[in-house]
């Protein structure tokens, strides 16, 4: 699963102009990563602010 959303990340920046090397490429996924944990954190702590009726 992993390769493969490499393989879609680098195929994304190319397609967009960007130059890939694999050391941009690995920061650019951790970063992305990074980013989704916190929005998936974020996310759960707001839901349970909201009540259920």
């Amino acid at each position: 699963m992993e390769e493969r959303s490499t393989m879609s990340l680098e195929k994304k920046l190319t397609t967009c102009g960007w130059h890939v090397n694999e050391h941009a490429l690995e920061q650019c996924h951790q970063a992305l990563k990074e980013f989704l944990d916190e929005e998936i954190i974020l996310t759960e702590k707001e839901a349970h602010l909201i009540p259920t009726t």
